[in-house]
């Protein structure tokens, strides 16, 4: 399935502006309904290489019912807007790079990247805040917030103590990382998706994928994502909460993570990531392309 050669332009389309509110009510979605807490047991697991089922019963023994929560509000909600630029910019992208004659797989794959990359500038400051919720004890347990009022005055003693201990440029902590793991981890996502939708179209490119069919295209590029897991526990050591004054660089990170615990410490937490990236791309491609495609159909 080739993109039009030597550059031919491609006719006049629409921008795909609705995906600008469509992708974060995805995240949403996702996180509200178990993503967010797969997402923070993955980044315990990597930060503290505690057993799943001792991060679990910890979480349950401080927290209760809350736990299911824990870091989501301000800091997960906000992270809606890591929504914003993903589909938006991997769609407009797209639609230039096969003008440009590059062939469909090439093209998705590519423009996934840039979309990733966008986010990663979006995502960095909520995530290195939610992040020190989710490790730092003296924000968890008997201290974490327990109504919406609470967890607003929790929030911006977190920013308070943040900037004060290590200075307002240490909320972008871990962007290089974190632009590279979301542009390699969107373009794999991309190319899983093409790939396998291009083998359940066999000889007919005509053929429409059914519901089913399409979610699991969601979770095969889900999984192909997890190559850059290297990337997304190196991501949660730089930004854990650490000793105030603690301006360890990303490459001493490394360093140390390498250090500690030997390449293994590059692939924790691999399981909930499967599990969190095939279900969150399933919400992002899957039913984020069927809501664009009513929204447009209804407004035609």
């Amino acid at each position: 399935m080739g993109g039009p050669s030597g550059g031919e332009s491609l006719p006049p389309r629409k921008a795909e502006i609705e995906k600008l509110v469509i992708g974060p009510l995805m995240v949403l979605g996702e996180m509200t309904t178990g993503g967010h807490y797969m997402e923070m047991v993955k980044i315990i697991k990597q930060a503290t290489n505690k057993s799943y089922a001792t991060i679990v019963s910890d979480l349950w023994k401080q927290e209760g019912v809350l736990g299911f929560y824990k870091g989501f509000l301000p800091w997960g909600m906000l992270q809606m807007v890591k929504g914003i630029p993903v589909l938006f910019i991997q769609a407009e992208s797209n639609h230039r790079f096969k003008g440009m004659g590059l062939d469909n797989k090439t093209s998705e794959t590519l423009a996934g990247f840039v979309g990733g990359v966008g986010q990663g500038v979006f995502l960095t400051p909520t995530q290195r805040l939610k992040t020190i919720v989710m490790t730092d004890p003296k924000y968890g347990g008997a201290n974490a917030p327990k109504t919406v009022g609470q967890a607003m005055g929790s929030a911006s003693k977190v920013i308070v103590d943040v900037v004060k201990n290590d200075g307002i440029g240490s909320l972008f902590k871990g962007l290089g990382p974190m632009m590279g793991k979301r542009g390699f981890d969107w373009g794999l996502r991309f190319y899983g998706i093409s790939a396998s939708t291009t083998w359940f179209k066999g000889n007919d490119p005509t053929y429409k994928l059914t519901t089913f069919e399409k979610m699991l295209t969601g979770v095969f590029g889900g999984a192909v994502s997890t190559l850059t897991m290297p990337f997304d526990s190196w991501v949660s050591n730089c930004q854990k909460a650490n000793k105030a004054g603690d301006k360890k660089g990303a490459i001493d990170v490394a360093r140390e993570m390498y250090r500690t615990g030997g390449s293994g410490a590059f692939v924790r937490g691999w399981l909930m990531r499967l599990c969190h990236a095939s279900y969150h791309t399933i919400w992002m491609t899957t039913l984020g392309q069927y809501f664009f495609e009513l929204w447009r159909k209804t407004a035609a």
